[in-house]
């Protein structure tokens, strides 16, 4: 409704100054008449439209038609462009977690090295354990001995079951 009474007034101050009466002069048969002006003035317009746009299309058409095959091959399209968003924000996490892991690898390595120096610094645990059964063993044999146990020849401890 609003627009139609602003293309009335723009209509009215477009006419020429001999068609443009006084306001008192205007009464209900002039504002339907002049209505009706703009009413086929807006529908001679439109076709006026329609028939531009017809007989530029087929000149037109190829052009933008072309235009907007570069626009989607060139991945210009706003999809694209938050694809290729997502896909950057991805990279940037995907790095962070990338360099968390290397500093966790490289933490680890660390700890290796400091438990490889700490295991040669124990020595051989089977020397150790060897040694340990043998003077067990030979305590054993004593305390038999002392006991005057029969049949006290090499005691020792099975080593098998330990």
């Amino acid at each position: 409704m609003n627009t139609r009474v602003f293309m009335i007034c723009g209509l009215l101050l477009a006419m020429e100054p001999e068609a443009v009466r006084p306001r008192s002069a205007f009464t209900m048969r002039n504002i339907a008449r002049e209505k009706l002006q703009v009413e086929e003035a807006v529908l001679r317009e439109e076709q006026a439209a329609a028939a531009l746009d017809a007989a530029t299309s087929p000149a037109v058409s190829p052009f933008l038609a072309a235009r907007d095959d570069l626009h989607r091959g060139r991945g210009c399209g706003r999809e694209h462009l938050f694809r290729l968003l997502d896909q950057a924000e991805g990279n940037v996490k995907l790095q962070g977690g990338l360099a968390k892991r290397a500093d966790a690898v490289q933490r680890h390595e660390a700890r290796i090295v400091r438990l490889k120096e700490e295991l040669a610094q124990l020595g051989n645990a089977t020397d150790d354990r060897d040694r340990i059964i043998s003077q067990v063993s030979n305590r054993y044999g004593e305390l038999l001995r002392a006991w005057h146990y029969p049949k006290v020849g090499q005691p020792y401890i099975r080593t098998g079951r330990l």
